[in-house]
Formats: C-alpha cells, sequence, structure tokens
C-alpha cells in the first residue's frame, strides 16, 4: 500500500509479507521500501518476492 511519501519521485509503499521460511514456521512482517514505478508490477498481491531476514528478528527484513 502506498505510504504517500515520494523520494526522487518515486513512491514509498509498505508492504506486507507472508514469508515462507526454508526451516520453521511461517510468520508475516512488513517492510517499507521506495520502488521505481517500473517495478511496480512486481509487487503486486499475490507476488512472490525474495527476501532476507534475521532469523531471530523477524521484524528485520529486506526485499531482494
Amino acid at each position: 500500500e502506498p505510504t504517500g511519501n515520494l523520494y526522487n519521485n518515486q513512491p514509498q509503499v509498505l508492504l506486507t509479507l507472508l514469508v515462507h521460511p526454508m526451516q520453521g514456521e511461517d510468520f508475516t512482517a512488513q517492510a517499507k521500501m521506495v520502488v521505481n514505478q517500473v517495478y511496480i508490477p512486481q509487487v503486486q498481491p499475490g507476488a512472490t518476492v525474495k527476501v532476507y531476514y534475521d532469523p531471530n528478528d523477524h521484524s528485520k527484513i529486506a526485499v531482494e
């Protein structure tokens, strides 16, 4: 969902992600990021993205 903020004319979005780790339970996380408008179709609901996260703190997450 859009946050309403723009950085260098690119929108910042709040992504809510369902993470399926290779080991352990699935979990939900959120990440704010600036997305170039060209890549907006890749972050639509239901899209699969690669994420990195801290296994000890699931609030620390990054989207590739």
